[in-house]
């Protein structure tokens, strides 16, 4: 019915609304505080610095600053120096910080310095001989399958084709036999008679065909 109350729809945009402005007030807090504990820490460590100084004049303010860097233990990180500086108003705001060197880089300056002191590098040595004695491979053919494909189906034609080729001689070799023996067994003498002698040469070679094929 109309008029009867929210709609479900509404009801989960309003609580969906009431989940975020909370979630972003946490992290406000949240953080507030976390910037609350830096400073107070901040403030700790100077009231340490400044006794020190009072106790013993002569300490330069670098030295003053880099006893304020390592009262926590250690040097500040990017974010305590950020707020000290943005409390100071040295600050950028659009600062980010700073990558860290990769490994990489401070492994080859690490074997720049060694080799400017005259001492080698750690490993390059080693690096070197495998360099050295490293053989170049041979990189993979991705035609190698086709070519071998291919070179298979030229042997098969060849094959064939020289098959053919025997066939086509026997055939014309039968052809010619049998021209020459109708040419022999058409002869005729004076008087119209075949030549007896013809045939039987033919009847000869052909019984000696006949019996070199059952020999074998």
């Amino acid at each position: 019915m109309r008029g009867s109350g929210l709609s479900l729809e509404r009801f989960i945009n309003g609580k969906t609304q009431r989940t975020k402005a909370e979630a972003k007030t946490k992290k406000r807090a949240i953080i507030h505080k976390a910037q609350r504990k830096r400073e107070y820490a901040k403030v700790k460590q100077r009231e340490g610095i400044v006794t020190q100084r009072g106790r013993n004049p002569t300490i330069a303010p670098a030295a003053a600053a880099s006893d304020e860097d390592d009262a926590s233990g250690g040097p500040l990180s990017f974010y305590d120096r950020f707020f000290r500086d943005l409390k100071r108003g040295n600050a950028d705001p659009d600062s980010e910080e700073p990558e860290r060197p990769r490994k990489k880089a401070a492994i080859s300056d690490n074997g720049g310095k060694s080799a400017a002191a005259g001492v080698p590098a750690a490993g390059t040595g080693s690096r070197a001989v495998a360099n050295a004695t490293r053989k170049p491979t041979a990189k993979p053919d991705p035609f190698f399958k086709a070519k071998k494909k291919a070179e298979a189906v030229k042997l098969e034609r060849q094959k064939e084709q020289e098959a053919r080729q025997r066939q086509r001689a026997e055939v014309e070799k039968k052809v010619s036999s049998r021209k020459k023996r109708h040419v022999k067994l058409s002869q005729r003498t004076a008087s119209g008679q075949p030549v007896v002698k013809n045939h039987i040469t033919d009847i000869l070679s052909r019984l000696q065909a006949e019996r070199k094929a059952g020999a074998q």
